[in-house]
């Protein structure tokens, strides 16, 4: 059975690491402290080009037009009406190539309005993916 990784990441957007094996479904948590509504909720990874994506949600619906097509149909949001401040996004069917620094930023309601690459990341997740009984010097014990 593949057990799913969750990782919790405040507002600040202090570095999370995680470890997973290939094949198994990866939660990249974060959640937003106050309540407003998300206009746009934006999952990338910093080696992709800044206009693709892990993940976008906007107009009230995930967008996949900018998706980078290695994330096509494996990632979504984990509560889809990101309830209680929700943003988190699991990764399914995780592999080596997912291997990087994922950073999610977002847009609402009572937030400045501007572009959200322009805003500071919410949360950032540093994700190694490994072999069963590769070494695992990243993992934060």
């Amino acid at each position: 059975m593949k057990a799913g990784v969750h990782i919790l990441c405040s507002f600040l957007a202090e570095l999370k690491n995680i470890t997973a094996e290939p094949g198994q479904n990866v939660t990249l948590t974060c959640r937003l402290s106050d309540q407003n509504q998300v206009l746009v909720l934006e999952w990338s990874r910093t080696d992709l080009q800044e206009d693709e994506y892990v993940f976008l949600y906007r107009d009230d619906k995930s967008d996949s037009d900018h998706q980078h097509k290695s994330f096509r149909n494996r990632v979504f949001l984990k509560d889809s009406r990101m309830g209680d401040g929700d943003l988190s996004v699991v990764l399914k069917n995780a592999t080596t190539d997912d291997n990087g620094t994922y950073q999610s930023r977002v847009e609402g309601n009572g937030r400045t309005r501007r572009s959200v690459l322009d805003s500071p990341p919410i949360c950032t997740i540093h994700l190694l993916v490994i072999l069963p009984g590769e070494q695992r010097d990243s993992e934060v014990k």
